[in-house]
């Protein structure tokens, strides 16, 4: 695959999307690959549907697109839904260095986005023995989704209050003890807080961020339980 480029002034306004590394730092062999998640977040009160894609930017220079590409995908109103486990495959023939990873929604073929997520990885060794991997290829199945609704007896409530300034109250329930992480991250996928992070019991929690240190705009709390992630929006104002 070779360079592409983007009008990074155009689409619209309602989707929103966040993509967050499995494990970080990313550092990943030639021929290797890693796994990353993916949230689109519908910010109107209207269904519609949006393009998503992924690409590469190679620090040194040269970028490489799409990794994948998902036409018309359809966005219920206020939907926000999270997509485990998407496998990036690195070639091998990738130069060793800093990669920029990008996802984004809007329109492919006019080259308009509405927003897009990024995060940094290095492929910094060979695994000794060609993989047979030729191009930058994402796997993951868009078709299989978790809707940030309550799931079995997990919930994530909203927020309370929403907007904020500057103490909200996260509330989230679990149908049996079990590590969990409750994490904050900004508009641009990078994790600004970790609210909980080891072992609850059964049960409904809450925990309290204080953002008072942070600046206004637009935040996304995500519940991680077992096999599970649940994603939901907060605005802090000040």
């Amino acid at each position: 695959m070779g360079a592409f480029y983007f009008n990074q002034e155009g689409g619209g306004n309602c989707s929103s999307v966040i993509a967050i590394p499995t494990h970080n730092p990313v550092i990943v062999p030639r021929g290797g690959s890693f796994t990353f998640d993916i949230t689109l977040i519908n910010n109107c009160d209207t269904s519609f549907t949006t393009d998503v894609w992924g690409a590469v930017i190679y620090s040194n220079g040269g970028s490489y697109g799409p990794t994948f590409l998902v036409n018309n995908y359809p966005l219920a109103p206020n939907a926000v839904i999270t997509y485990s486990g998407a496998i990036q495959n690195v070639p091998d023939y990738a130069p060793y260095g800093d990669y920029t990873y990008i996802v984004y929604t809007g329109d492919y073929d006019s080259g308009e986005i509405d927003d897009s997520s990024s995060f940094s990885f290095t492929v910094y060794s060979d695994r000794g023995v060609p993989m047979g991997i030729n191009e930058w290829q994402a796997k993951l199945d868009f078709g299989v989704g978790t809707s940030q609704a309550l799931v079995g007896d997990y919930e994530l409530a909203e927020n309370y209050p929403n907007p904020f300034n500057a103490q909200t109250t996260i509330s989230y329930s679990l149908p049996e003890a079990e590590n969990i992480s409750l994490e904050i991250y900004n508009l641009a996928g990078q994790k600004v807080a970790t609210l909980v992070d080891g072992y609850e019991q059964a049960g409904e929690h809450r925990a309290v961020w204080d953002a008072s240190n942070y600046s206004s705009g637009i935040y996304f709390y995500k519940l991680t339980a077992a096999d599970k992630i649940f994603t939901k929006r907060m605005t802090l104002l000040k």
